[in-house]
């Protein structure tokens, strides 16, 4: 009789500790490193990046580093002509703002200024340096982060007097930015 009593209580015990093992609290760190990948549109076809983020520091700024791809289109669309704008190849890094809402936790805008070298593909083009501008909103979920995305891409010229042939005009993309937490 104590043997089955001593089996009893030991079935009881394990079954109690596997299920308090099996309840693990998990809190998610929204501000982790992440890696992510951004597709927009920017006049004349898709616009592809993928992107590293560092962690946000003091739960308000990041950096990115980004690569991309992309037809290169002007905002007035004057020069070139369709079908004459070349594919561009950019590395890029930016600084980013986030502002915080604390009624809306996981939601969260900001806003970049960063600087990159765009390298004209395919075309006899120089590459380019140029400054840029990013607006964003991201919402949070389960190690994910989504939103929409714009980037105002603004190149440097080579010559004191443009000529437009040889210059990458600015630019506008827009898109949707997909980025994993780690």
């Amino acid at each position: 009789m104590r043997l089955i009593r001593v089996l009893t209580a030991f079935v009881i015990v394990t079954a109690c500790a596997a299920a308090s093992s099996a309840q693990t609290i998990t809190l998610e760190d929204t501000s982790a490193a992440r890696a992510g990948f951004r597709i927009g549109y920017g006049g004349r076809g898709p616009d592809l990046a993928a992107s590293f983020d560092s962690p946000r520091y003091a739960d308000v700024v990041r950096f990115r580093a980004e690569v991309g791809v992309g037809r290169w289109t002007d905002w007035f669309e004057s020069y070139p002509p369709a079908g004459d704008d070349p594919s561009v190849m950019r590395i890029a890094g930016a600084a980013l703002l986030f502002f915080r809402r604390p009624d809306l936790p996981n939601l969260r805008p900001y806003v970049g200024l960063g600087i990159s070298a765009n390298l004209p593909l395919g075309v006899h083009m120089r590459s380019q340096r140029g400054t840029r501008l990013i607006l964003g909103l991201e919402g949070s979920g389960e190690r994910w982060d989504v939103g929409p995305e714009v980037e105002l891409e603004l190149p440097s010229f080579h010559e004191s007097i443009p000529y437009v042939g040889n210059n990458l005009l600015p630019t506008a993309r827009i898109g949707v930015a997909i980025r994993r937490r780690f």
